[in-house]
């Protein structure tokens, strides 16, 4: 069933954002010509602004979207008929939180694809082959970094929406202002973390703990600092997802 919510999900997702993604894209090729023909002039200006004007236009769609997709599919009056469905609240977070996972890593993948695409001619970009190339040389730990580092980017991403869903969630609790709680139980968790954070870090220092990496390369220790990254991302995720998933299951209230 998780599989038929995502179609649904993605399919709602994407009749919005491919015209954007399409647009972002075109109006990237037509800068790059216009910066290549060395006439910038007034209408190659007014293309750069339109550029500018739609990559903030993807991103703030793709805030927007996260969480009216959330808000108004799970905790408004559209949720009468989604906890209908014969699925567990967990299953319509997950979709919503993978859908609005992939469609921002997506956002963010396009923005810089445009980017590339303008600076083309003037950057120099080696050919698709020598990545290949590259990749064969860097060895069995450059490999297990690309992947973290494509891990990072995926967690994060999650982290971010699972972040929003349960700050809705929290205020959702309340009896009025909604939003306004949510608003601040978004800043509220994001203190917590940062403090939590900030006592363990200084801890560590305080017993003068320390790794002993002096004697590994540079990319084994890229390796640790991702994979403990990943391991952070990972750790708030669950604790997002679970605050969430109780809400919704204990103590939803449409009204």
């Amino acid at each position: 069933m998780l599989g038929k919510l995502l179609k649904y999900d993605f399919r709602s997702m994407f009749r919005v954002f491919l015209p954007l993604w399409g647009a972002l894209l075109a109006i990237s090729f037509i800068n790059r010509l216009t910066l290549n023909s060395n006439s910038m002039g007034i209408p190659g200006l007014v293309l750069f602004i339109a550029y500018i004007g739609i990559i903030f236009a993807v991103m703030a769609v793709t805030l927007v979207l996260v969480v009216q997709r959330f808000y108004n599919g799970l905790l408004k009056s559209e949720g009468y008929l989604m906890f209908t469905l014969p699925v567990k609240p967990w299953q319509l977070i997950a979709s919503k939180g993978i859908a609005a996972m992939v469609v921002t890593v997506l956002s963010v993948f396009m923005a810089g694809l445009s980017v590339l695409i303008i600076a083309q001619q003037s950057v120099n970009i080696p050919p698709l082959d020598e990545w290949f190339k590259g990749l064969r040389g860097i060895g069995a730990d450059g490999v297990l970094m690309l992947a973290l580092v494509v891990l990072l980017i995926l967690t994060s991403a999650l982290v971010s929406v699972t972040h929003i869903h349960a700050s809705l969630a929290l205020g959702h609790l309340a009896n009025s202002h909604r939003i306004a709680w949510a608003v601040g139980a978004y800043v509220g968790i994001n203190m917590l973390f940062t403090t939590i954070v900030g006592i363990a870090a200084r801890t560590l220092d305080r017993y003068n703990f320390s790794l002993e990496l002096d004697h590994l390369e540079a990319i084994p220790i890229m390796n640790i600092v991702l994979f403990a990254l990943n391991l952070l991302n990972i750790i708030q995720i669950a604790i997002f997802f679970v605050t969430t998933e109780r809400i919704l299951t204990k103590r939803l209230n449409l009204e």
